[in-house]
This record gives C-alpha cells, structure tokens and sequence, in this order.
C-alpha cells in the first residue's frame, strides 16, 4: 500500500478527501487507496491543466529600455530606479505624454526580485465598457454572451510579477473602486464566479494628468490615488533636459543604423536646431523626428535640411501649448523660491496641487539658475 498523502488526507470511516487547496472529493469507503489515489491524481491533473489552458504563457524575459540622458533630472530618474525597484510598493509614475514612462516601468520591473515574473503593459484608458471587469477580473463560463470558456484577467496575468498601468487617470470612474478593493486585500473574483482568488502583484502606474488635481474634481478617488503614489517617479519633459536631445538624437540615428547598416551621422548645426525646438511630444517625437531625417537625408550626415519637426499646436507664430507649461513651471519655481521651498505656502501662491509641486521641486536645484533657464525657454516659445 502506498504511504503518499502529499495532496490529501484520509480520515478513518470518513467518505471526503481533503485536498491541500481547502477543497473536497467524494470517494466510496469501499473503495481500496489505490484507487483513490488514482482518481485524486487524476482531478488534480485535470485542474493543471485547466488553468494551463486559460493563462497566458509568460514571455521571455526581456531588458528594460535603456534610459538614454546624462542630465541630472534623468540621473535622478534612474537613481530612483535603482531605489524603488527592489521593493514590492506601487509605484506612480507622472510626466508628459511621450517622456518615456513605460521605459521607467520597464526598468522598475527589471530592478525587482519579479524581473522574472510577467510584466504585463495595459492602457487603462482602453477599456470596453461592456467588458470592464472581464479585462480586469476574467470570467466564467457562462458569465456573459459569448464567454465560451473560463478567462483569467490582467491581475491574474501578471500574478508573481508586475501590473504596469498606463494613463490610469483616465479609468473609468465606475472601475476604480473594484480596482481599489483588489489592492487592499490582494483577491480576484471573476465575472460570474463565485470564488475569490488570491493573486501576488505589483502595481505601477502611470500618467500625464495631476491626480490629485482630478481627485478635488470627483474625478479620481482620493482613496485610490493614496494607494498607487507610495513612491513617485516625475519624468521631466524632454525640453527641460539640455544636451540630453542631442544625446538621444544621436542614439536614435545610431540604432537605425545598426538596422540599416548605414554610416550617418548628426551634424553640428542639426544639433543646435534640435536644441531649439520645443518638443511638446518629447522623445517620442524626438524619435519619429530622427526617422524621418534620416530617410530624408538619403544616405548622408542629417542637416538641418533633413529635419521636419511635427506641426506644433500654434497660434500664430506661438506654440501656445508649450509656452503654458514653460510658464507654470516657471512660476512654480519662482513661487518655491519666494517661500524657501515651502510646498504648502507655494501651493497657495500658484494653485498647483503639492503633489505636482513635489515633483517640481524634485527637479529643481538652485531656483535662480533654474528660473533663468525656464525663462529663456519661455522666450524660446513665444518667438523671443
């Protein structure tokens, strides 16, 4: 007779099996251990395999984006990298559309002991009302028309590893606090199911709003915005990190050309058009910009010839938008510098929320050398 009793437990006279998962199987008592044994092995397989069938299989793991810069502000966003990555807190991450947030995320992931679990990328803005908690939760069978099979969700996806959220300002409203409830108590139930299931996973989020300035507008929960900033991550904007466009430009022609096996290079005077304009895109533009000049340079070093930025939102000769972001935070750096670095009393003074005022001030060093570069980029985007 065997003495294996590894995945359950026979108690005397008793007609239950009691499995390790807190589960039960009904046996006959006349029926001899072996057998029981053999159908116990048989339901578990079975149980393997069906949530093999429904869980995505983990991609390889793969290096983070590099981080591309040698200005202090992104010095310090891969100093917090390094700091933040081991710990299993969420993290938030704010900035500018196109600054790179998901390098950030990918880096973050990279730095944690989960390096080797999934890291698992949703834009929480794209969400099909109808499916909402199906994307979020899975479902079973049944739940709904047209759930042919049980489906696992993106928590259950990124179970041992990492949920990287992007744009998460923008979650529905109605969704944020079943997203809320899974955070605080770490347990999934799926759409049409009964039974909650216990999942393991880091949150980082990311996005280009103000939440707290969304949460005073009843559009973001105070409660959720609390549980996703335990650590923060501002990425500056692009325009506000000098000799690093060059760098980045250079880096972008460099691994076009290990693709292309071409010899190009950027030329002086390219540079210094680069360094002028204002990039309300950031690197992404940056990045679509060196393409393009590239192509256009037909085989040669990029000039300034080769170099068309995308078309700005003007007015006029003014980039209206970028000159409002020069001069909230230029004037969020004089405010700073007016109450000593008082966030409560500069917040009062500007309006802006102290957590984005936090964030400036992360950035900023010596307020006059500060104030005298953001007010010749103001100059810069209105023409001056």
């Amino acid at each position: 007779m065997r003495d294996d009793t590894s995945n359950a437990s026979l108690r005397g006279g008793d007609d239950r099996i009691s499995q390790s998962d807190g589960t039960s199987l009904s046996v006959s008592t006349s029926a001899n251990y072996d057998g029981v044994v053999t159908r116990l092995e048989t339901v578990n397989g079975a149980t393997a395999r069906r949530r093999a069938r429904v869980r995505p299989t983990s991609p390889a793991r793969q290096e983070p984006p590099e981080i591309i810069g040698s200005s202090r502000a992104i010095r310090q966003v891969r100093e917090l990298i390094s700091a933040y990555g081991p710990h299993p807190d969420s993290v938030l991450i704010t900035g500018e559309t196109g600054v790179g947030k998901e390098a950030v995320a990918a880096g973050l992931h990279a730095a944690s002991e989960r390096a080797d679990g999934p890291l698992v990328v949703h834009n929480a803005a794209r969400v099909d009302s109808e499916l909402t908690g199906s994307q979020f939760f899975g479902h079973v069978r049944g739940a709904f028309t047209g759930a042919e099979r049980d489906r696992i969700g993106l928590f259950e996806q990124a179970d041992g590893g990492t949920l990287h959220l992007d744009e998460i300002g923008d979650m529905p409203v109605d969704l944020q606090a079943n997203f809320l409830r899974v955070l605080e108590d770490g347990l999934v139930t799926p759409v049409g199911g009964n039974d909650a299931r216990r999942v393991d996973v880091r949150i980082i989020s990311a996005t280009n709003k103000d939440l707290a300035s969304e949460a005073d507008a009843g559009r973001f929960r105070r409660d959720l915005h609390y549980r996703i900033n335990v650590l923060n991550i501002n990425v500056p904007p692009l325009r506000e990190r000098g000799d690093d466009i060059v760098e980045l430009a250079e880096h972008f022609i460099a691994k076009r050309c290990e693709r292309t096996g071409a010899s190009v290079k950027l030329t002086p005077a390219a540079a210094d058009l680069l360094k002028q304009h204002a990039w309300p895109g950031n690197v992404r533009e940056l990045k679509n910009c060196m393409t393009r000049a590239m192509i256009l340079a037909l085989g040669k070093d990029v000039t300034p010839d080769a170099i068309v930025f995308d078309e700005p939102a003007t007015c006029g000769s003014y980039d209206i938008e970028a000159a409002k972001q020069a001069m909230v935070r230029y004037l969020t750096a004089a405010a700073l510098g007016r109450t000593n670095g008082n966030v409560s009393k500069a917040a009062q003074l500007t309006g802006v929320s102290r957590t984005t005022l936090h964030g400036f001030r992360n950035d900023l060093g010596d307020s006059q050398s500060d104030l005298a570069k953001l007010r010749a980029a103001l100059d810069i985007y209105l023409g001056g």
